[in-house]
């Protein structure tokens, strides 16, 4: 009865959620409105738990931290305060690299004083010089290191250095410590690379899905390898839990592995992880630079478009071709939308223009053979692919085709639509699959039920070429996020190159990561 709030406040809230409820009632989107507040107050009170309960409470099952609760994220990334934004995280992640730098550095120092032990009297005496020396260094440099413990100098193997046995420890128990010192330097490689990302400008946009997939990998590792660590917390892991929180927060997006205690990563896998960090950063980094080059050529094209625009001349239209043709051997397809979009104006030139004029006749020419023309479906030309098109189509196709070679995938439909679902199976159905028709104008309990019958089951993969009105969407999407089933939302045609793009677009990053699982555990 302690704890109970004070009775005006008692009575005032029962009044308040009494006409909510009973507006609920009667409404739908008050219900729905209820709903969601009842979501975020749960959250909240669960971070408040988490912040301000007992040491005991905030631990995990090994004595190791518990990551915190959601806390509160500030701005917007359209916000004017980004820039503000993205220099607190920056620094954030910089203690990060320096504070678990420094903790492996002082695993590996007490493992080198144990063999330095081992060997006795054998071994030089500038060995143990030089062990003073990076000892020294270390305890001098800590002083400098906010929140961190130096267990891995004083119990590096769960007893005190100053006891006589205390480096008298088994291969099994040197491993571990070992494996923690593994652990604590590819987190902080994934910290060094966000920077570098984020300083390059890959993350203007939104951190990429792939690379917070490999550094929630990378705390959950270091958490799984302080299972029996003399500590029962670590900064440098509860900082990166935080960040990725406030990251897949800001810019909604889903990570659905490590980020449990009850789904740890693999602790042993180091080399490997940090090796995968570094080729998923470079993959990064080269489709920014080609996202850049792209937006340049567009911006050069729209320059020459604009010129031709105010005064056709035959210079200005080779100038226009040379733009174009820079724009193919970059590897970008003629008939890309945006280029389409920029190159629109020069149509009406050509249309309304004199026929005898040359610069006009140049410029019918070049839009003729595919720069930017119009392929509107009434118009009757037809679709123009590039051969690098295609073959993209295709690459990407069978990519996508091994990729779900051991997942069932179910297709939703609607009723009438076409669909070629021989094609479909042989390329989708190696682990089973399956079109659904859905009536999206029939009766809406028995498309509940439909969809419920297949929330059931054992599909790992749902393709949804519907669109469901927005409280069936909503609640589909938070059952397939609650019972970690992958969707992808279909907009346009319902052929297998489509859809393979779409998959691959959509949630290709996390199949690729998921087969790279599957390859660690097996040994490949």
């Amino acid at each position: 009865m302690d704890h109970e709030p004070p009775r005006p406040v008692t009575d005032a809230l029962r009044l308040l959620l009494g006409t909510c409820l009973k507006a609920a009632a009667e409404q739908e989107d008050v219900r729905r409105s209820l709903t969601t507040l009842n979501s975020w107050v749960a959250r909240e009170l669960d971070a408040m738990g988490s912040e301000g309960g007992s040491p005991r409470a905030r631990s995990g099952r090994h004595g190791v931290l518990t990551p915190a609760g959601r806390g509160r994220v500030d701005g917007d990334p359209r916000d004017a305060k980004s820039d503000e934004y993205g220099k607190r995280i920056t620094s954030r992640l910089a203690t990060v690299v320096t504070r678990a730098r420094w903790k492996a550095a002082a695993c590996r120092l007490s493992l080198d004083k144990r063999a330095r032990a081992a060997s006795g009297a054998e071994a030089p005496a500038r060995d143990d010089t030089a062990i003073e020396q990076r000892e020294a260094s270390l305890r001098e440099r800590i002083a400098t290191l906010p929140d961190t413990s130096s267990w891995m100098l004083d119990l590096p193997f769960g007893r005190r250095l100053s006891d006589d046995d205390a480096l008298l420890v088994d291969d099994e128990q040197a491993a571990r410590l070992a494996q923690v010192a593994d652990c604590y330097d590819a987190l902080a490689t994934g910290a060094e690379i966000a920077i570098q990302l984020d300083e390059s400008g890959a993350f203007r946009r939104s951190p990429a899905p792939a690379f917070l997939y490999l550094l929630a990998e990378a705390q959950s590792a270091l958490l799984q390898s302080l299972a029996d660590a003399p500590t029962r917390s670590d900064s440098d892991q509860r900082d990166v839990f935080l960040w990725l929180k406030e990251q897949t927060t800001r810019y909604r997006i889903y990570v659905d592995r490590y980020m449990r205690l009850d789904d740890p990563a693999n602790a042993s896998g180091s080399a490997d992880l940090v090796e995968r960090m570094r080729r998923t950063a470079r993959e990064i980094l080269d489709k920014a630079k080609l996202r850049r080059e792209r937006s340049q050529l567009l911006s050069k094209i729209r320059y020459h478009v604009g010129k031709l625009e105010h005064q056709l001349h035959e210079r200005e239209v080779e100038s226009l071709r040379h733009a174009i043709e820079e724009w193919e051997i970059k590897g970008h397809p003629l008939s890309d939308q945006s280029l389409g979009e920029v190159l629109a104006p020069l149509h009406e030139l050509v249309t309304d223009g004199d026929e005898t004029s040359e610069p006009i006749a140049s410029l019918r020419s070049l839009l003729a053979h595919g720069h930017g023309s119009r392929q509107s479906k009434g118009d009757g030309a037809p679709s123009r692919r590039s051969s690098s098109d295609a073959a993209r189509a295709d690459q990407t196709l069978a990519e996508m085709s091994a990729l779900l070679d051991s997942r069932s995938v179910a297709l939703v439909a609607g009723s009438d639509a076409e669909i070629d679902e021989a094609e479909l199976e042989e390329r989708f159905g190696a682990g089973g699959f399956a079109v659904v028709r859905i009536d999206v104008d029939g009766d809406a309990l028995a498309r509940a039920s439909t969809l419920q019958e297949l929330l059931d089951g054992d599909t790992d993969l749902f393709l949804l070429g519907v669109r469901f009105v927005p409280e069936e969407y909503q609640s589909f999407k938070e059952t397939c996020l609650q019972r970690e089933k992958q969707f992808v939302r279909l907009p346009g045609a319902l052929d297998a190159r489509a859809i393979a793009h779409q998959i691959s677009r959509q949630v290709g990053w996390r199949l690729r990561a998921h087969e790279g699982d599957e390859r660690a555990r097996s040994g490949k």
